[in-house]
């Protein structure tokens, strides 16, 4: 996608009359995907989540690259962890993605990350002892009960 755009900006000198003002401005909307493209083609290969949590809070990350879903959550603030599943259906089949995610005490959910089903168990089971959290099951959660037979 950038290699052709590339090639087609390189290729304007050559390009005459008013015809290169055209040729140069048709593909923005092309450039703007293609950066879009790359950063997150980048994102996803070079970015890591990192999950700390002190004394007073649970903070998620996602870097080098800047990327949403960076939390601070005071601890006292979350009542459950659990491992929840998003499934997209499309031309190509079924994707499924696993969250960690976290129900706070004023009834909101959020995601904290997305990762494999097996390491978001795992990091829940970490987080519920450390936090003093019993395990409870939530609506939408995978890995408990009949769920976890799936796998």
């Amino acid at each position: 996608w950038d290699g052709f755009l590339i090639g087609w900006y390189a290729n304007l000198g050559n390009t005459p009359g008013p015809f290169s003002i055209i040729a140069a401005i048709f593909p923005i909307a092309h450039v703007a995907a293609g950066v879009g493209l790359t950063y997150t083609t980048l994102a996803g290969f070079l970015n890591r989540t990192r999950i700390c949590l002190d004394d007073q809070s649970l903070t998620v990350r996602h870097g080098p690259i800047p990327w949403k879903g960076n939390h601070t959550i005071d601890r006292n603030d979350i009542k459950q962890l659990y491992c929840e599943e998003s499934v997209s259906r499309n031309n190509n089949g079924t994707n499924r993605s696993y969250y960690l995610s976290a129900v706070l005490v004023d009834g909101r959910q959020v995601r904290l990350g997305s990762m494999p089903m097996n390491q978001a168990k795992y990091i829940e089971d970490l987080l519920e002892e450390r936090l003093g959290i019993t395990d409870m099951q939530v609506p939408g959660e995978v890995g408990t009960g009949g769920m976890m037979s799936r796998f």
